[in-house]
C-alpha cells in the first residue's frame, strides 16, 4: 500500500466564527485510483481511522433511483401548485337543436 502525507487544515465558518478541521486531497493519483471528478464517495470512520471509497455499482444505482424519486415528487408538487393556481373551470352548457339555416327561406 502506498501512502501520502497530508495535513489537517482549517475551514472557517463565517456565521459561527469558528475554525473547523478540514482534510483536502487533490492530484492525478486520485483519478488513477478511481476517484474521478463527480465520483460519489462513502466515508467510513471510527476512532483514529478514516476510510474513503467510491460508491459500488449498487450504491450508485440506489442513489440515482433516490434522485429520480425526489425529482418526480418535486414535479408532482409543482403540478399540484399549478393546478391550484388555475381558476376553476366554468361549466359549459349546450343546447341541442335541429340543424337550422338561419336567415334563409325555403
Amino acid at each position: 500500500m502506498k501512502t501520502k502525507n497530508i495535513k489537517v487544515q482549517y475551514s472557517s465558518h463565517y456565521q459561527s466564527n469558528s475554525l473547523l478541521p478540514k482534510i483536502q486531497m487533490e492530484g492525478k493519483w486520485l483519478e488513477a485510483l478511481g476517484f474521478s471528478v463527480g465520483t460519489k464517495l462513502v466515508v467510513e470512520y471510527e476512532e483514529g481511522n478514516i476510510r474513503i471509497r467510491p460508491f459500488t455499482k449498487d450504491e450508485t444505482e440506489a442513489a440515482r433511483e433516490q434522485e429520480l424519486h425526489a425529482a418526480i415528487t418535486q414535479k408532482q408538487r409543482e403540478l399540484s401548485a399549478l393546478r391550484n393556481s388555475l381558476p376553476q373551470a366554468m361549466p359549459i352548457t349546450a343546447v341541442a337543436e335541429e340543424t337550422v339555416s338561419y336567415g334563409c327561406t325555403h
